[in-house]
């Protein structure tokens, strides 16, 4: 599977030393390969939001302590088939713990919309991988495409990662009254924070560009933002 890489530099610049975070970002529907056109280039990922970029800025690194970031490509969606995606995405995971200075209880994962999906997806599976997670707009259920796999209720249940739920409510791609709020309920602390719409810099986008607020660590709970929420986790401290 494509994916693209940033490595922290000037580790010397960061205030620890030793292993770094990870940071896993899955991008949205749109941004994967599409097999009929033969099409499947690792760009849209990185080209099609901030999603990505954002943790890689000076600002995030900073409050991170300097992270590697990875954003793997679908060859199509991830709704397509998470329960093979998932594994092939933790291979990626487990092979960059093991050729990089990678600190395996503090890796984060974060999605959009398919890629909120498939962090829920992946939470549900793997209890001891991730420090915290982030769907962003995630999908779980009633989503109009055929063949489209949904989350049941046991596994968001199941869930024990740290999850922070993140959605606007003018979002009719993936309404958060049918995603977003019931998953909130049903993974057990979860955090949900819903804005009225997605509007930045005096400008209103469409409603299911709720990502824009992730990266520009914009959500905030009992004062604290949600990259540093994310940053504060550890697998050994979980809540």
């Amino acid at each position: 599977m494509n994916y693209r890489l940033f490595s922290p530099v000037g580790a010397e610049r960061w205030t620890g030393h030793g292993k770094r975070p990870l940071i896993v970002w899955l991008h949205g529907g749109g941004e994967g390969g599409l097999k009929s056109a033969n099409y499947y280039d690792n760009e849209p990922q990185m080209r099609a939001n901030r999603g990505a970029l954002g943790f890689s800025t000076p600002e995030a690194q900073r409050i991170f302590d300097g992270a590697y970031v990875v954003a793997p490509q679908a060859e199509s969606f991830w709704l397509e088939n998470g329960p093979t995606y998932s594994p092939r995405v933790r291979a990626i995971i487990l092979d960059l713990v093991r050729r990089y200075p990678i600190d395996a209880s503090r890796i984060y994962l974060a999605g959009c919309s398919n890629g909120g999906y498939l962090t829920m997806e992946m939470t549900s599976l793997y209890h001891d991988l991730f420090a915290a997670a982030v769907p962003i707009c995630g999908v779980v259920r009633n989503f109009p495409l055929p063949g489209d796999i949904n989350l049941t209720d046991a596994q968001l249940k199941s869930i024990k990662t740290p999850s922070w739920l993140v959605c606007a409510a003018s979002d009719t791609t993936v309404p958060p009254v049918d995603n977003s709020i019931p998953a909130s309920k049903l993974i057990p602390g979860a955090i949900l924070t819903e804005y009225p719409t997605v509007t930045w810099n005096g400008i209103t986008y469409a409603g299911h560009w709720s990502w824009i607020y992730v990266a520009r660590n914009d959500p905030q709970y009992h004062g604290q933002h949600i990259w540093q929420w994310m940053a504060s986790k550890r697998l050994s401290t979980r809540r």
